[in-house]
């Protein structure tokens, strides 16, 4: 009797057993869920400075970017650049140790709609002509597909995994000719289809979709230059193809009280790819404007050739 006592209690204890462990085997998976953390990187340009701190090819994101990131195409994270490190706004766990799809996109705006879908992109209405407005500007996206490997990390580097420019950006170069000298750059207008029309990313169709309006076709930048040396001026427009139209250039100046206007009818061959840049050395001399277009790295490089335009006095209107 005592020994079938004891076989009974043994047998209640790994009946307990078993159902203790069936019962941890539940929630082991989220207890195992790891904590996940990014690197980022701007193309592959080395060694990297500061955003836009230095040159186009070598920008690197800096304290106080956010970017988002959707993780198999939903459950989009903020995430903001800390002193040290990307930081999420809330904590991110991995679900488990398989391979995810990534997608990222700067910048991150506040109180903004965002989905796969549709990824408002910055207005490119309102710019200043500096280098360092252009980060303001720059729509930035980024794929990766990765496991969680031995350290959980998300990395949005080498190997094409970098963060890529999806606009264009044109660099007006100024010498600071003997025509030019003293002079006041008063105006620069950018005018094409749509170059500076609202736009919206979609990752379903890895696609802009251009959303014209009444100011969808004037880069219409107010200046007040006084040239003492060469000028630099970077503006950021919507990628297009050249069969949508030409792209010309305006530069209004002023020069002993009387006022010059020099107008270019297309440039660049009328296309400006996604992520290419446009670099224009423009000299005035005896009343022409000569402007030799060439390639310049970090993004991507564009072949050009040389160009010459008549500048003339501004008639009054």
């Amino acid at each position: 009797m005592k020994k079938s006592i004891n076989c009974y209690i043994l047998g209640v204890c790994l009946v307990a057993l078993a159902s203790c462990q069936k019962a941890n085997d539940e929630i082991q998976p989220e207890e195992t869920l790891l904590p996940m953390s990014i690197v980022a990187r701007i193309g592959e340009a080395e060694p990297a400075t500061s955003r836009y701190a230095g040159t186009p090819d070598n920008a690197q994101f800096t304290t106080g970017d956010q970017i988002g990131i959707f993780m198999d195409g939903s459950a989009l994270t903020q995430w903001n650049h800390g002193s040290l490190r990307w930081e999420p706004t809330e904590t991110v766990l991995w679900p488990d140790t398989n391979e995810h799809t990534f997608k990222a996109f700067y910048p991150y705006l506040e109180d903004t709609e965002y989905s796969y879908e549709s990824i408002p992109m910055p207005s490119l209405l309102g710019q200043e002509g500096t280098f360092e407005s252009i980060a303001s500007k720059d729509f930035l996206i980024a794929s990766t597909t990765q496991s969680y490997g031995t350290d959980g990390i998300v990395k949005f580097q080498g190997n094409g995994k970098t963060f890529q420019h999806v606009s264009s950006l044109v660099h007006l170069l100024l010498k600071d000719s003997l025509d030019l000298e003293g002079a006041s750059i008063d105006r620069i207008l950018i005018t094409g289809s749509n170059i500076v029309a609202s736009s919206i990313y979609s990752f379903e169709t890895n696609k802009v979709q251009l959303k014209a309006d009444a100011d969808s076709d004037n880069l219409d930048v107010s200046l007040e230059h006084t040239m003492s040396g060469n000028a630099d001026f970077y503006f950021v427009l919507n990628a297009k193809p050249s069969t949508s139209g030409n792209v010309s250039l305006t530069i209004e100046y002023t020069k002993d009280d009387k006022e010059y206007i020099a107008e270019l009818s297309s440039f660049s061959g009328n296309t400006f790819k996604s992520g290419s840049q446009h670099n224009l050395t423009i000299s005035i001399q005896n009343n022409q404007m000569f402007i030799s277009e060439a390639e310049i790295s970090g993004w991507t490089q564009e072949e050009m050739q040389d160009i010459t335009i008549n500048s003339q006095e501004k008639q009054d209107e």
